[in-house]
Parts: structure tokens; sequence; C-alpha cells
């Protein structure tokens, strides 16, 4: 009899345990914030990239502009974490939308824009069209990059600096 009083306190004493700890994970569970984030679509074309991530070898980023040239975002999320020329664009490398050759990424003046876009800029609206979901990068996903101070800033610090984005997802547009 003392046998079975004290198995069924050990079960007993196991299932509060266990009670317990389910508790203390739902609790977990309740007070994790959900990060909800307003995104926004745009549909546009890749006219150029920081030409700091070049130079240096750094993750690439792209300056994107919208259709109708209201707006222009940067974005270094469609690119490998790694640097890779030529330079895969979209979400996962191993599929890219597009590969940008290498020679798009010709130092031209320290300009942020593609070499061909400044002379003939209706060429890039059809080399490299793309539809984006994006969302304001937070202050902790921003990439500022040390860089030199030999080429353009004007073309490209406004962007790098407060339009920053993360791109959710990219097609062809």
């Amino acid at each position: 009899m003392k046998n079975l009083i004290q198995i069924i306190k050990n079960i007993q004493n196991r299932f509060l345990k266990y009670v317990f700890m389910v508790l203390v994970f739902l609790i977990q569970l309740a007070c994790v914030e959900k990060e909800d984030f307003e995104t926004f679509e745009m549909d546009g074309f890749i006219v150029g990239f920081n030409p700091c991530t070049i130079n240096h070898q750094y993750r690439v980023g792209y300056v994107i502009i919208s259709n109708d040239f209201s707006d222009t975002i940067a974005t270094y999320s469609l690119s490998p974490k790694k640097f890779t020329m030529p330079a895969p664009v979209g979400l996962n490398p191993n599929r890219p939308l597009y590969t940008i050759p290498e020679h798009e990424f010709r130092y031209s003046g320290g300009s942020a824009y593609f070499p061909e876009f400044l002379y003939y800029p209706d060429s890039l609206i059809k080399n490299y069209p793309i539809k984006v979901t994006y969302r304001k990068a937070l202050e902790h996903e921003l990439q500022i990059n040390r860089c030199r101070a030999d080429f353009n800033m004007a073309d490209f610090i406004k962007q790098w600096l407060f339009n920053q984005v993360i791109v959710v997802k990219a097609s062809k547009n």
C-alpha cells in the first residue's frame, strides 16, 4: 500500500512539473512580439549599385527606380551575402532573376548608376525590369559600409541612408 501511495505521489509530482513547464512555455510565447511590417510594392527597374560594395567586395547593394521615376529605393537583400561576379539578382542566388555582367559595374566616375543607364536610360528599363514587395529596413538591418571618398556620393547617399529596404518578394516585371 505504501508503495502504491509513493508511486501515485511520484506521478502527481511529474505531472505538475510538466504542467508548469507547459505554462511557462505558453507565457513566453505570449510575450514574444510579432514583427508586423508594413509592406509596399513597386514596379521599376534596377539602374545602379553602391560603388563601395564593388570597390571593397562587400555584398552588392542595388538602386531600384520606379517606372514613373517617382521613387527610388536601395537594397542589399537581392544579392548573395558573399560578393559574387557576375552578380546574381534575386532572393535565391541559385535561381536568380537576372545575372548582371561584371562590365555593368565598371567604375564610371564614381556614379551609382550603371554606365549604360547614364548614357542610354531607356536601355535599362528593358534590361532589368523588376517588381518588388519590400519593407523599410530596421536600424539594425541597415548596411552602412566603409568607403573611399573618390566617387559622387550625391547619386546614392539619400537612398542608402533613408530609403534602404528589405525585399520580401521579387519577380521580373
